[in-house]
Parts: C-alpha cells; sequence; structure tokens
C-alpha cells in the first residue's frame, strides 16, 4: 500500500498475458482510460510479443512476475536471478527496456530473494487488497472483495493469466474489472 491521502488506488495484474483476457482487459482499461501494471510470466510473453507490446502501447507498466511461475522460496539464488533476468532480457528484447518492478509469484519471498531482485535495481511491489479472483468465485464477490477493502493508495492484485497453466477462464476477472473501476 502507498501511503496517500489523494483518492488513489493501483490496478495491477498477475499471470498474463493470456489471450483473450488480457485483450479484453486492456480494452477496458482504454475505454475508462485507467492506467495498470501487468506482472508477466515470461513464457507468456514469449508465446504472445504482441499483448507485451500492446501493454507498454497503451501506458501501462510492465512487471516481472518470473519466467516460469516457480515457488522462489523453494529455488537457490542461481536459479531466482535466472528466472528474473531471463525474463527481463525477453521483455527489453521485444519492447527495448527491462521493467523496473517485480512480483515474486504468489508474493512468496524472503531475504534471497529480495536480494536478488534489488541488486538489479527493482523494486518488489506487493498488494494490499486481495479479491482471490483466481479461483473463479463470481464476479459480484470478486467486485465486493476488492471494492470492501480499497482505501487510499491501496494495490489491488487481480490476474489477467492463469500462470504458466493457462487453462482457466479470466472471464469473472474481465467483467469484474469494469465494474471496480465504475465504483471506484
Amino acid at each position: 500500500k502507498a501511503k496517500t491521502k489523494e483518492k488513489i488506488v493501483a490496478l495491477t495484474f498477475d499471470d498474463g498475458p493470456y489471450p483473450p483476457y488480457t485483450n479484453q482487459i486492456l480494452d477496458i482499461l482504454k475505454e475508462y482510460d485507467v492506467p495498470a501494471t501487468f506482472f508477466v510470466v515470461g513464457q507468456n510473453a514469449a508465446k504472445h510479443p504482441d499483448l507485451i507490446c500492446r501493454i507498454v502501447a497503451e501506458g501501462h507498466q510492465l512487471g516481472n512476475h518470473t519466467y516460469n511461475h516457480i515457488d522462489l522460496l523453494k529455488a537457490d539464488r542461481r536459479t531466482i536471478a535466472a528466472e528474473i533476468e531471463r525474463t527481463n532480457q525477453l521483455l527489453a528484447e521485444i519492447v527495448g527496456f527491462e521493467p523496473k518492478v517485480a512480483r515474486p509469484p504468489h508474493g512468496f519471498r524472503d531475504a534471497v530473494v529480495m536480494d536478488v531482485i534489488t541488486k538489479r535495481g527493482m523494486k518488489v511491489v506487493d498488494w494490499s487488497v486481495m479479491s482471490r479472483d483466481w479461483l473463479n468465485p463470481g464476479v459480484n464477490v470478486i467486485v465486493q472483495r476488492t471494492i470492501g477493502n480499497v482505501k487510499n493508495g491501496s494495490i489491488i492484485l487481480l490476474h489477467d493469466g492463469d500462470g504458466v497453466a493457462a487453462s482457466a477462464s479470466r472471464a469473472q476477472t474481465v467483467e469484474a474489472t469494469r465494474h471496480i473501476i465504475r465504483e471506484l
């Protein structure tokens, strides 16, 4: 959570890019002129470089969510570094720059994870509002869990993707995003 008295929140989306859901979320963000941060999985970015380009072209921030969406707490320093660097290099090849922010999968981190990321000049970005949208509990539940917990400076966690599995629907998140933006 950012400390602010302003009525401002950050929308963040994890695990993409993942068509058609990332495309649909980008359409909604464009319609309402709302910027967001997309914490992308390298594997997914490699499959959908066009969506990475669109995210940047439309003024959104790119974040690193590792290459393989692994639990970094179960990895050694070299593996953690490789997960971050491989994604950074891929994104630089696609859009010409490396992201400045990262989010470890599931938010799992320790001193080693933090050290590896910060030594690369990156900031770890958490969230303060979690709707558990990845469980597909229903559009209204996602909206209520989000709106009911938002305060000035909240960082909202939503999912445009499904890790590397890329099999679960994110249609509920897409529709919930529209309602969340309207309500806020």
